[in-house]
């Protein structure tokens, strides 16, 4: 696929995720200064949560991790070792961000992948959440993914518009574009007649 300004990148699915995160648990599994004594923790988010939990075709063209504790480093150094052994389309590129703007407790409703790993549990956010993370940045690439979980599993507009309205105030940057994003997103799942019902409901969120 080509990104803007004519350059090209490639799209990893739920099974070169897999494939990769695999190395990686082979890595902490085995011996040396990269090798986990205990399962690492890892949260993967963005289009690489919505690949392992909810739509195995959609692509992403990195694995984005959110950091919430001191096993990070060792999982990101394994990641390092096993794109050192890759050449070319088949490195994996991945990001450890340490602010996720998701709604306000989404850590405690992680969902589990499942997946035959040693030395790593995976989790994702479930999919009201991962929603609300994807309409931070809001692109139409977002929008995408945004449909894909839509029709993997069942999302209730209500408790959508209650997440957003309630968990979402401490997000930065332009809050009558995240507004906008969200009604976007709402009218991508249910139509823009619905979504046209709850605008007058939905708030922009602190000073603007």
């Amino acid at each position: 696929m080509a990104a803007e300004g004519g350059e090209r990148f490639r799209l990893f699915n739920r099974g070169d995720i897999l494939a990769f995160l695999g190395e990686v648990d082979g890595i902490l599994a085995g011996g040396g200064r990269t090798a986990a004594a205990d399962p690492v923790s890892v949260i993967i988010i963005g289009g690489s949560g919505i690949a392992l939990k909810y739509d195995p075709s959609h692509g992403t063209k990195d694995i984005d991790t959110y950091s919430h504790g001191p096993a990070d480093q060792l999982f990101m150094n394994a990641c390092e070792r096993v794109n050192a052994a890759r050449s070319g389309s088949g490195k994996v590129p991945v990001q450890c961000v340490g602010i996720a703007d998701g709604p306000w407790g989404f850590e405690e409703r992680l969902l589990a992948v499942e997946a035959d790993f040693k030395r790593m549990r995976v989790s994702v956010p479930e999919a009201h959440d991962l929603i609300l993370m994807k309409i931070v940045r809001g692109e139409e690439r977002d929008i995408e993914g945004i449909r894909a979980i839509g029709k993997a599993v069942a999302i209730d507009p209500d408790r959508l518009a209650s997440l957003y309205t309630r968990d979402m105030s401490h997000c930065i940057g332009d809050k009558r574009r995240l507004r906008l994003n969200f009604l976007d997103a709402y009218a991508a799942l249910f139509g823009v007649a619905r979504a046209k019902k709850i605008e007058s409901s939905i708030p922009v969120h602190g000073p603007m």
